[in-house]
């Protein structure tokens, strides 16, 4: 039985929210439900060893900012180790130009109390349809042509992009029904794990 070991950083109401989501996706996708799945919530750097996956999420860039900064030289120390997603604002911290560079694509936050919604759609075998919950603003731009666009509209431009093990994506899909961007996550998780075995 495979184990897989995951930890979400962020605000506490989205952390649970997350963990909600990724149980749920567990449940309801078949290969996945063999699993021993650890998620965790982050409160100090030393819980970063060992991790298979991490998952950085919040509304407030500042505030994210001010609690990766401890994290920032054990996660740079494990980029190429684990599957990275970085949601909303979380997803502002990996751009080439922030915090924990990552994805060479310049990605910013416009922090405010304003939200807004956009009708998702991401390409594949099935329909994957869903609301996305803007909250905040996250665009990305100049992106470098080695990422793989994972979903994009004309109103928004990107929505969500991934290079190599690092997955970002500008809305707060804890926030919605949009449980496609967890599984192509874990799927993710879990090739990265297969290889290094």
């Amino acid at each position: 039985m495979t184990t897989v070991q995951i930890g979400i950083l962020g605000h506490p109401v989205l952390v649970q929210q997350n963990i909600r989501h990724l149980r749920y996706v567990q449940e309801q996708t078949p290969e996945y439900q063999q699993l021993q799945m650890a998620v965790v919530p982050l409160y100090r750097n030393l819980q970063i060893a060992g991790l298979d996956g991490l998952l950085i999420t919040g509304w407030q860039e500042y505030t994210l900012s001010r609690r990766l900064l401890s994290f920032k030289q054990t996660i740079l120390a494990q980029k190429d180790s684990m599957a990275f997603w970085g949601i909303a604002a979380g997803a502002s911290m990996l751009g080439r130009n922030n915090m924990i560079p990552m994805i060479d694509c310049d990605i910013s936050c416009r922090s405010g109390h304003n939200f807004s919604t956009s009708i998702l759609e991401f390409p594949g075998n099935l329909p994957k349809r869903c609301v996305g919950i803007f909250l905040p603003e996250v665009t990305f731009s100049s992106a470098a042509p080695n990422l793989t666009i994972l979903c994009q509209n004309q109103t928004r431009g990107i929505i969500a992009i991934r290079q190599g093990n690092h997955l970002a994506s500008s809305f707060a899909a804890e926030l919605t029904s949009c449980y496609y961007l967890y599984q192509y996550w874990m799927e993710m998780v879990l090739r990265l794990k297969e290889w290094q075995i």
